[in-house]
């Protein structure tokens, strides 16, 4: 297998094969998706017992975000709740002109997120997804990735096999890694232009105020790479609190258009208000009440103050254990979900039972 040099000093294996070869090989069927990057196609690969498989074909100018993509997935080899690479290859690789850049890789059968009949899907598929979804960013994160996209156009779920987060074409790695140069070198697209890549509608105010440093070169507005990183892992999880959000609510969430960072967070919260309806024991019921109080957390302003995706597990396994059948049932989710909202003095006993419980009404008025 050849070792491709990509642009950021990676060396990346990759099958090569002609035109001919690949698509005797892989027989392709319909389109299941596309976006800015590439293209992706369900096909059937003869070789491997007529496996059913996901063919994700680059655009010819996207060639370092296939590099990029195939390096973090090989990362992420069974890692439960992310989509799989199976191979990847480079067709025609003779001519750049004429090249065509491919992954191989799991078809999930299931659907995005986004395409669920959210306000009438069933409670416990929605804590499914949050489990599952916060399950993977945490190996994510473990595994040194920052995703950069996290949304529900980007999390696909299957009432059979459960949920899968996808498309790493922007994401990178960070500083704690700790692997050779080489590999790391993939983390400097991220450095230089990773906190305007994604989707700007699900980006918190800290990745908004990197966002402006890089843009118009405020040298006093810098950040060290180690706060850069943690800023973009605890914006996965602003990101995934806005997916949930999506979730619980049913209803989709679209951002102000970012005009200053004063004004930003507060429009966002002003987007995001609870109903006035939405009580503990309320028309949505105690575990998804519970599930939204961790979405008031993943939205907190500072990423000093935002869970991490392991604790944003934790917190979602006590909304799990809660079952919402008595009243008993309730007051202890609420003593370890609804903790104190400061982490840094005593992060061991986060959502713990020494946790002081805080009423309803004190997080509604944080959207206020």
């Amino acid at each position: 297998m050849p070792a491709y040099l990509s642009e950021s000093g990676n060396e990346v294996l990759v099958n090569e094969a002609t035109s001919k070869f690949f698509w005797k090989r892989f027989k392709r069927g319909q389109k299941v998706g596309s976006g800015g990057f590439a293209t992706v196609y369900k096909a059937i690969d003869t070789r491997d017992n007529n496996r059913v498989v996901a063919l994700k074909i680059f655009n010819h100018k996207r060639r370092e975000s296939f590099f990029n993509e195939k390096v973090l997935l090989d990362r992420l080899k069974n890692v439960p709740h992310v989509i799989q690479l199976y191979s990847a290859w480079a067709i025609n690789s003779s001519s750049d002109s004429n090249a065509q850049y491919v992954i191989v890789m799991q078809l999930f059968e299931g659907e995005a997120a986004n395409r669920l009949k959210l306000a009438s899907y069933e409670r416990h598929h929605i804590l499914r997804i949050a489990e599952q979804g916060a399950q993977a960013l945490k190996l994510i994160h473990q595994r040194g990735i920052i995703h950069g996209d996290v949304k529900l156009d980007n999390i696909l779920y299957s009432k059979k096999t459960g949920a899968v987060i996808i498309d790493f074409g922007v994401s990178c790695l960070g500083l704690d890694v700790g692997e050779s140069r080489k590999v790391g070198a993939v983390r400097a697209r991220c450095e230089e232009s990773g906190a305007v890549l994604g989707t700007h509608f699900y980006f918190s105010l800290d990745r908004w105020r990197v966002i402006l440093a890089i843009r118009n070169k405020l040298k006093d507005k810098a950040v060290s790479l180690e706060t850069y990183f943690k800023i973009m892992r605890k914006d996965d999880m602003f990101a995934f609190g806005i997916a949930l959000y999506e979730l619980t609510m049913g209803r989709r969430y679209r951002a102000p258009a970012f005009v200053s960072v004063p004004k930003y967070y507060a429009q966002v919260m002003e987007l995001l208000k609870i109903p006035e309806s939405m009580t503990p024991n309320g028309w949505m019921g105690m575990q998804t009440n519970l599930l939204f109080k961790v979405v008031l957390e993943l939205l907190t302003a500072s990423y000093t103050q935002r869970p991490t995706a392991t604790e944003t597990l934790r917190m979602i396994k006590v909304v799990l254990r809660s079952g919402g059948t008595s009243s008993a049932s309730s007051s202890v989710a609420s003593s370890a979900v609804v903790g104190k909202s400061s982490r840094s003095s005593n992060s061991s006993s986060l959502w713990g039972s020494t946790d002081t419980p805080s009423s309803w009404e004190s997080w509604n008025k944080r959207l206020r």
